[in-house]
């Protein structure tokens, strides 16, 4: 029945209808007798339907509100978001993905969040062969691998508990200095496809908030305690918004 109202949509919306679309082309378009692909099984679909939501909305509102909350406890970091954006854009034009590409502070300070609060502290990954994690460690073939993506940004990088998103800047470019630490995303080969997604919408997200609300954030007992909903959120983020004009 859901692929029935996919094969039915003439105008998909988004990356998800897209790709589901495409599968079923592919699907219709199979020669009579022809060994089914593996990705076009309800199962394999329905997995990779549950990877879109996780990566693009879970991961992506974890990030969000970091972003809320430590932007409220750093009035001097965001004053030079709000700064960037004047100089950028001084009548409030509206943003554009060139203008996203050449705020460079702005973009530091939310590599500098995705390091200090990666949304997805584990990613679980199967070995493929008998895989040497060190000199006396080997992850057997077929062992579930479980590494800390949480702790791998904790080092490595210098003072790597202050939140310092000058660090993220092209003068230290530690985000490139220590990539194999720097795992929000993951490296090499396995690299998140959505890396370049993720960071753009979250710049042009602090830019338009930066320059059209002021905003103070509501403590509670729980707002420094961390929840695991699987992706990490502060344990609560009450904010107060109000309209601004700069």
């Amino acid at each position: 029945e859901s692929k029935g109202g996919m094969a039915a949509c003439t105008d998909p919306a988004g990356r998800l209808a897209c790709w589901s679309q495409g599968i079923l082309e592919e699907i219709a378009e199979a020669k009579p007798g022809e060994e089914p692909a593996e990705h076009w099984s309800d199962w394999e679909m329905g997995n990779t339907m549950m990877d879109f939501l996780f990566a693009s909305q879970d991961a992506s509102t974890a990030s969000l509100t970091w972003t809320a909350a430590f932007m409220s406890e750093r009035p001097d970091v965001l004053a030079k978001v709000q700064a960037e954006q004047k100089a950028l854009r001084p009548n409030d034009e509206p943003l554009t993905y060139d203008m996203v590409e050449q705020l460079v502070y702005t973009r530091a300070v939310i590599k500098e969040i995705l390091r200090f609060r990666p949304p997805a502290v584990m990613v679980p990954a199967i070995a493929m062969v008998d895989y040497p994690l060190t000199d006396t460690c080997v992850a057997p073939k077929g062992s579930l691998v479980v590494p800390s993506i949480w702790a791998a940004c904790m080092q490595g990088f210098p003072h790597p508990e202050v939140f310092d998103p000058d660090r993220m800047g092209p003068e230290r470019q530690e985000d490139v200095q220590y990539r194999d630490n720097f795992l929000t995303f993951g490296v090499g080969p396995h690299m998140c496809v959505g890396r370049e997604y993720a960071i753009n919408h979250l710049v042009a997200f602090l830019s338009l908030l930066s320059t059209t609300c002021s905003w103070t954030r509501i403590y509670t007992p729980e707002s420094h305690t961390i929840k695991y909903l699987p992706t990490i959120y502060p344990g609560d983020c009450l904010i107060h918004l109000k309209p601004l004009h700069i």
